[in-house]
């Protein structure tokens, strides 16, 4: 298989974009019998096939030489611990740790560093919902 190239930050962004809306029309349950498993923990809850359908979508689209395994790894942590999906799901932003994977996601589409004050201000916001959330 071809390497796949870094993109500028527009095509990235739109890349990331898509990935994102890809994610949530797979994350949808398609049945009330499909709500019911995931509530009894017979399949994966909405935000876990959002979550898998992101990671794969990520992987689909960069290059290994700029693959984070970071990424998976806070995608991973989301999944584990679902709680911190709360207010998204009432309407509100997405959590902290999604922003920062978010983040790690555009500079592999890029292969460019994010600015450092702005990566540091999001670990920071990450580091304090990991800790009020006791995703550790």
């Amino acid at each position: 298989m071809e390497s796949l190239k870094t993109k500028s930050i527009d095509e990235a962004k739109d890349i990331l974009k898509q990935i994102i809306l890809r994610a949530h029309l797979d994350s949808k349950h398609k049945s009330i019998g499909s709500r019911l498993k995931s509530i009894f923990g017979l399949q994966k809850t909405s935000i876990g096939m959002f979550l898998d359908s992101l990671l794969e979508g990520y992987k689909k689209n960069v290059s290994k030489k700029y693959y984070n395994s970071e990424v998976e790894e806070l995608f991973h942590l989301m999944n584990k611990n679902q709680d911190i999906w709360d207010e998204y799901q009432r309407g509100g932003d997405y959590p902290a740790i999604f922003d920062y994977a978010s983040i790690l996601m555009m500079e592999s589409l890029t292969g460019e560093k994010a600015d450092k004050k702005f990566k540091d201000s999001e670990a920071k916001r990450m580091i304090e919902e990991i800790q009020n959330s006791g995703l550790d």
